[in-house]
């Protein structure tokens, strides 16, 4: 598939920059190609798409990757072979759309109960008329936990660090890890209260 809208991307990049003059024909080739390509695999990508960097930065590596696309372009004046360098340009996207746009994790995958199994089950009021409530209480983030939360990343062994966990998933971990064990303290806290000597 992904190879089928590459043919296409290229050849549609080609016609256009067929019936333009000499130098907007490379450059809109180019352009039209690599971005009709790279909007395809950001729309059907296997992850959430967002941005791995800060927005500018983003659009700095943007910038610098067409420069790249266009340099090449530049460069078939002087070196012939270059030329046919614009019909394969879509090939970098996907190192962009890895590079630039994958902040997300994996989309989630919706299960579809069968229609069998949901005939038996009685169908349950539900708790509240907020559908996207969590069901279980997110601990409270202050600036304490946010300053602890930067010690933690400081230090040169983490507790919660496993190769190829998310720093997301590591932070959750070292948040409930933290609201239990701050609970944990004000339970031994009362009950010292209640039993003094």
């Amino acid at each position: 598939m992904k190879l089928a809208v590459f043919l296409i991307c290229s050849g549609v990049g080609y016609l256009l920059g067929h019936y333009l003059a000499d130098p907007w024909s490379t450059y809109v080739s180019i352009l039209v190609s690599y971005h009709l390509f790279l909007a395809f695999l950001l729309i059907t990508a296997d992850r959430e798409t967002g941005f791995s960097f800060p927005i500018l930065s983003t659009i700095l590596g943007h910038a610098a990757c067409l420069a790249i696309l266009i340099g090449l372009g530049i460069g078939r004046r002087y070196v012939p072979f270059l030329g046919l360098v614009r019909m394969f340009v879509p090939a970098l996207a996907p190192f962009e759309c890895d590079w630039l746009f994958s902040g997300g994790g994996q989309k989630k995958a919706v299960a579809k109960a069968p229609a069998a199994a949901m005939a038996g089950t009685p169908v349950m009021a539900k708790a509240s008329t907020n559908e996207h409530a969590p069901a279980t209480p997110e601990p409270e983030y202050s600036m304490d936990d946010h300053d602890a939360w930067l010690l933690y990343l400081a230090q040169s062994v983490r507790q919660f660090r496993k190769p190829g966990l998310p720093i997301g998933d590591e932070f959750k971990q070292w948040r409930t890890a933290r609201a239990r064990s701050r609970a944990e303290a004000a339970q031994a806290a009362s009950t010292q209260n209640e039993n003094p000597g």
